[in-house]
């Protein structure tokens, strides 16, 4: 497995987990434009009022995966994490230790 497949999988795992969040934030959304009166009363009133902390959420994502460790030095990737998911090919390597998104996780043994 490359570094790179290593970020990508590490920023599909994230997402599996704010993917609902975000899915749950867009259903309170639409319902409550739509059906005010329903949204305002019971237990769909706690769901509204909560509705904040899914952004809340959908931050820890963004700070989680800026935060991803290079598998070779253990620090953060930052910014170059996020161009290895949207497929940037200016950046090479870690920014770093420098060793390249395409060398693999662990280092042969030779």
């Amino acid at each position: 497995m490359t570094i790179r497949q290593y970020v990508k999988g590490r920023f599909w795992d994230l997402l599996l987990i704010i993917l609902p969040c975000y899915a749950v934030l867009q259903v309170i959304a639409v319902g409550a434009q739509y059906r005010p009166e329903v949204f305002a009363s019971g237990p769909w009133k706690y769901a509204v009022e909560a509705a904040p902390l899914i952004w809340v959420v959908i931050a820890w994502f963004t700070v989680k995966f800026v935060r991803v460790p290079c598998p070779r030095c253990s620090k953060p990737l930052g910014g170059a994490a996020l161009a290895v998911v949207v497929g940037i090919e200016a950046i090479k390597g870690c920014p770093h230790c420098h060793v390249s998104f395409d060398a693999n996780v662990n280092p042969s043994s030779s």
